[in-house]
């Protein structure tokens, strides 16, 4: 077992991997009454070809929330959620675009519910019934999101920034794509990507380190897992956009807006956790609601709420994506472009900002929940957990702020427009 400090924070991760290849991270807190634990795959929703048999093969989109679902299946019947019920403790999933993840979370039991949590997760059952079952259910979700305006600009900016991405699709896929997924597509995925060596596990709350991986190994030593070859076919996507500007129709009173950016970051040497730091940030300071920006199209009231500011990690990309309700966009996005042709960054706004992300970082440390997710992002999309994040924020300078904005491309963007259907 491995013990690695958490810079600038009273406490420590605890890591090990396994023989079968599953990663373990324990990051203890005894000021609390209860822990937070996430079993992981590094699958989600990007549906890329992966090799099968010598062969790349493409499965159904959605397949990989689909397979969240059906992990809820059991042979013996027993829903895990009926399980967790019955012991107190919260139980969930989630299917982001990289990863799938299985929770649970609660002050009791905790021996008995960590090897239920692998337990079930290891053990998938499926059946054409139940296969089919689940395909209606999945449609009527897919039908609820797609009636939802901020769901729509979402994936609609997405697909119309990249052009063969993967993640210019719905996680969920569209229902054509549910009707075609398969109980052998299920397995095949499932044997794939569930793998140990795939996978891994993050605790945090009152446990003992010690204690937590040796539930884990003893429970995985008593299994079997036939090896495999993870082959991802890689992706060649181009810089530029799909479509630079697209207006649909929805039942929306006030039109919605996003603005967004796909920014290569191939020519970039620096770390990539740290550069994401300075993007972010940047954008921040640019167009947040403590921004001149805002304040300038507030008083010419040309939006009466702040801009929402996404951004996704997406292989050698960043994008930004600035979302907004206003009836004047064309004077917004002209706003915008004048902040982004001329850019700048002042010391003291930098300062500001690290300030205020050093003091979010301890509150999230003392919240086993966010710090679950902090360290459990952090490894899927750096695969490094970043216990000197701390470091990484008192590091940040002007110099190498404006080095990076001196290299930026913001040259790739689309601006997607929901306009009422009236």
């Amino acid at each position: 077992m491995e013990k690695m400090k958490i810079s600038f924070y009273n406490n420590n991760v605890y890591y090990e991997k396994l023989s079968n290849g599953l990663e373990i991270y324990v990051i203890p807190n005894n000021t609390v009454n209860d822990f937070y634990v996430t079993f992981t795959t590094k699958y989600g929703g990007c549906n890329y070809k992966f090799k099968v048999d010598d062969k790349y093969i493409q499965m159904p989109n959605g397949i990989a929330h689909f397979l969240e679902h059906k992990m809820f299946d059991q042979e013996d019947g027993i829903d895990p959620f009926v399980f967790y019920n019955n012991s107190g403790t919260y139980c969930n999933a989630f299917t982001n675009y990289f990863n799938t993840s299985y929770v649970f979370a609660g002050t009791n039991n905790f021996e008995d519910n960590l090897n239920y949590l692998l337990d079930f997760v290891q053990s998938p059952y499926f059946t054409e019934k139940n296969v089919n079952k689940e395909k209606g259910i999945i449609k009527q979700e897919i039908k609820m999101y797609d009636d939802m305006p901020d769901n729509i600009l979402f994936e609609k900016t997405l697909d119309i920034l990249f052009n063969v991405h993967p993640i210019k699709y719905s996680i969920a896929g569209t229902i054509n794509d549910i009707d075609n997924i398969t109980k052998d597509d299920l397995y095949t995925c499932y044997n794939m990507f569930y793998h140990p060596k795939n996978m891994f596990i993050v605790i945090t709350g009152n446990v003992n380190a010690s204690n937590a991986i040796e539930i884990i190994r003893k429970n995985q030593d008593s299994k079997r897992f036939k090896d495999v070859n993870i082959n991802i076919k890689s992706v060649i996507e181009p810089n530029i956009v799909a479509c630079s500007k697209k207006i649909i129709k929805h039942n929306v009173a006030i039109p919605l807006v996003s603005y967004s950016i796909k920014i290569p970051l191939n020519d970039f040497k620096i770390d990539r956790k740290k550069l994401n730091i300075y993007l972010s940030n940047m954008f921040n300071i640019l167009f947040d609601e403590t921004s001149i920006f805002y304040e300038k199209i507030k008083n010419k009231k040309l939006i009466d709420t702040p801009i929402d500011i996404d951004n996704i990690d997406v292989d050698n990309y960043k994008v930004f994506i600035l979302s907004f309700k206003t009836r004047k966009y064309e004077r917004v996005i002209n706003e915008i472009n004048k902040v982004l042709n001329n850019i700048i960054i002042l010391s003291e706004d930098l300062e500001r900002k690290k300030k205020v992300e050093i003091s979010n970082l301890l509150y999230m440390l003392d919240d086993i929940e966010r710090t679950n997710k902090l360290f459990l992002n952090n490894k899927v999309i750096y695969d490094n957990i970043y216990t000197d994040i701390y470091k990484i924020l008192n590091s940040l300078n002007i110099d190498e702020m404006n080095a990076i904005i001196n290299k930026l491309n913001l040259r790739n963007k689309s601006i997607l427009i929901i306009e009422s259907n009236k």
